[in-house]
């Protein structure tokens, strides 16, 4: 009867330090509660919440738990179709792995497409460099023609005022001689003129002597 009532004062005992234990592992996950509200993310998802407390056992020693009761057999079978859910699942989670994989795969195929662009525009620029460099000897070389094609005519300009240089004293002299030839003639007239009035004059005193 002693040792019964020992037992009894130390399972109450224990109840009471439970309960203790128990009521402080609810007060600090109030606190916590407090602190932190999974609401206040905008997760977007809709799950159903679990509440330990709603669910717990208020007398260790009897069925006082509220959750609703389920026999073995359907426990057995709503595990069974709750696993077949998860292979399920996995399936989808397989098949989202491998659609990543695929997009994965999809940004490198488009990265190696930029890489291709990239080099057929270097390309392109390396061509448009060369027909620029290329232009630029075309209008060198025609640069260089119409130099010589100008060096040409400045001969030419050049050899045309030599000519015309050395043919200066022979026109002059062709002038001066057609002066002379003009001078000489004028005075040939003026002898004649001179001798014709001199015969006249002494024909014009013979008669007048001879009257």
């Amino acid at each position: 009867m002693a040792d019964t009532s020992r037992k009894s004062r130390s399972r109450r005992s224990e109840d009471d330090t439970s309960g203790r234990s128990s009521s402080q592992r609810r007060n600090s996950s109030s606190s916590l509660s407090a602190h932190f509200n999974l609401g206040d993310v905008e997760h977007g998802l809709q799950y159903p919440e679990f509440d330990p407390n709603a669910h717990f056992a208020t007398d260790l020693f009897s069925d006082s738990s509220p959750l609703p009761r389920t026999s073995k057999v359907d426990a057995d079978a709503a595990c069974a179709s709750i696993e077949e859910k998860r292979q399920t699942l996995r399936l989808a989670q397989s098949n989202i792995a491998l659609n990543q994989d695929a997009v994965s795969t999809g940004v490198a195929f488009q990265k190696l497409v930029g890489t291709v662009i990239d080099h057929g525009t270097a390309q392109v620029n390396n061509h448009t460099k060369f027909t620029g460099y290329q232009t630029a000897r075309t209008n060198l070389e025609t640069a260089h023609v119409k130099w010589g094609q100008a060096q040409e005519r400045l001969y030419q300009e050049q050899a045309i005022l030599d000519g015309m240089v050395e043919l200066t004293p022979l026109i002059r002299e062709e002038w001066e001689q057609k002066r002379g030839l003009k001078q000489s003639r004028i005075a040939d007239l003026k002898q004649s003129v001179f001798e014709a009035n001199a015969k006249l004059d002494a024909d014009v005193r013979q008669l007048a002597s001879a009257v």
